[in-house]
């Protein structure tokens, strides 16, 4: 992972995202001396209280678009903890700038995914990766990308590796696994040295266990090798060319049961993304498509 991920110098391991987004939370705040955090609105990091903000407002509670409020997304949440969570839209280099100015000295971290994928996929816009990264160090506040998700799959060395952009921590779990759970976040040596010092707690009786250590190992080394990446990634561009990109919500449980019918399994939840896995064929895109295709004829009889 150290050479995979540019950014990271040393790094911890854990069980899931949820408790690698929880610490590396927890780590940031302890090395810059500060309470708040800032996230992406729509973005998810996991369960835990500190993010667990603002994952789908609803519209007559979300907020100006450059300057959303921060909205508890489960009951039990303590009604304090929005206060230390301030939530920044997508994409908008300049809200952020406002954001960390209006809240000088207070911020220790902005956590967020560089592809955000809790609402789809949306990309970022170009140079706007490079100006949260500028803000961020300017404002003396530590960069987090959250590639629980993106991690291996984007590329082999994740995001880092796509973008000319380095945090300061980051966090990654589910491939990196090959199926067992695993968390994990790293980054720079002065910032991870507090655990290293005992300054900082992180403890877990399964972190780092055998049969996760080995699986990942495993998978990252003789699994998920580059080639078999480049053989993903060209089956998802053929599934993506296949679809339009306008979605009709009032359809998607009915699509999900016709592709179910057909032998197409995937999970049938709006915020559930495809995922193309090296063991997927040139045949199972090419049936998934002729499916769908099926499917659009039957609605336009």
């Amino acid at each position: 992972l150290v050479r995979r991920f540019a950014p990271i110098e040393q790094l911890r391991f854990c069980n899931s995202g949820t408790e690698a987004t929880m610490d590396a939370l927890r780590l940031a705040r302890a090395h810059v001396g500060r309470d708040k955090i800032v996230k992406i609105e729509g973005s998810y990091h996991g369960h835990h209280d500190a993010v667990l903000m603002s994952t789908k407002p609803p519209i007559d509670a979300a907020g100006p678009v450059s300057r959303p409020n921060s909205v508890p997304a489960s009951k039990g949440i303590p009604s304090d903890v929005k206060n230390n969570t301030i939530i920044a839209p997508y994409n908008d280099a300049e809200a952020l700038e406002r954001i960390l100015t209006e809240h000088e000295g207070e911020v220790a971290a902005v956590i967020t995914e560089a592809v955000l994928m809790n609402v789809g996929i949306m990309l970022p816009e170009e140079g706007y990766l490079e100006s949260v990264r500028e803000i961020t160090r300017r404002h003396g506040v530590l960069l987090i990308f959250d590639e629980v998700k993106t991690g291996v799959t984007v590329a082999p060395g994740g995001i880092t590796e796509l973008y000319p952009v380095e945090p300061d921590l980051i966090c990654l779990a589910k491939s990196i696994g090959g199926g067992m759970p695993i968390g994990v976040f790293g980054g720079r040596e002065e910032v991870m040295r507090h655990i290293n010092h005992q300054e900082v707690v992180h403890l877990g009786t399964f972190n780092g266990n055998p049969m996760s250590m080995r699986a990942g190992l495993v998978t990252l080394t003789q699994i998920f090798t580059p080639e078999a990446h480049a053989h993903a990634i060209g089956l998802s561009k053929q599934l993506g060319e296949g679809y339009v990109w306008d979605i009709d919500m009032h359809l998607s449980y009915a699509y999900w049961l016709f592709l179910a019918n057909r032998g197409i399994l995937f999970p049938p939840g709006f915020d559930d993304q495809w995922t193309v896995s090296i063991q997927h064929t040139q045949a199972d895109i090419d049936h998934h498509l002729h499916v769908f295709h099926q499917f659009v004829s039957e609605l336009t009889r």
